[in-house]
């Protein structure tokens, strides 16, 4: 009997541990979710500067980086980040001095969600930064490591352009061909990959 009674007190105990680790999880996604929607809304605010809606984004991602807004919120961040000014090198149409910056939060993204699937499109956007500041071999270890590569014609067009830019045409064509072959890429995308490989062939 005291064994019954023990064994149903710790069941009660674990379950109500479990109701509130749940809860304060649930919690933590409320509040991951207000503070994203709060930085989606200031970004689409033209009359609100670059330097503030930065800030927006940067706090989901510091306050909720293990959750999918910290995610979306580190896309939209390096993308403003690199965002072109007047005064930039129009290179890849990016603001190239801040790629650094854009890449440590992308890398820090994929360091704190490394099973999360989300984590394939970050190491993708990862990728075309450092094909744009010439990281080439660094592009091609965050292209590699990404769990859908061998299915998906984006990543293997970007992986592509990094053989290209290792002047192996020939490693850059069997890519790209492998891309042609996704049943999911549009007919629009396959003609890009398709003039690719007519530019180097």
């Amino acid at each position: 009997i005291y064994m019954i009674a023990g064994l149903l007190s710790v069941a009660i105990v674990c379950a109500i541990l479990l109701q509130f680790y749940n809860s304060s999880n649930d919690k933590q996604l409320l509040q991951a979710a207000t503070s994203y929607q709060k930085a989606i809304i200031a970004n689409e605010n033209s009359s609100i500067s670059t330097a503030d809606k930065t800030a927006k984004f940067e706090t989901v991602v510091k306050d909720y980086p293990n959750t999918s807004y910290g995610i979306f919120a580190s896309w939209t961040l390096a993308e403003l980040y690199v965002v072109p000014t007047k005064l930039d090198t129009k290179s890849f149409n990016m603001n190239i001095s801040n790629i650094p910056k854009a890449i440590k939060i992308l890398q820090q993204s994929t360091e704190a969600n490394p099973k999360d699937n989300l984590t394939n499109i970050t190491k993708t956007r990862l990728a075309k930064l450092y094909l744009a500041s010439n990281q080439t071999d660094k592009a091609i270890k965050a292209l590699q490591s990404t769990t859908n590569l061998q299915d998906n014609a984006y990543p293997l067009m970007l992986l592509g352009q990094a053989y290209l830019q290792q002047k192996d045409k020939t490693k850059a064509i069997q890519t790209w061909q492998k891309a042609e072959q996704d049943q999911n890429s549009s007919p629009e995308f396959k003609k890009i990959i398709a003039q690719l490989i007519n530019n180097v062939g």
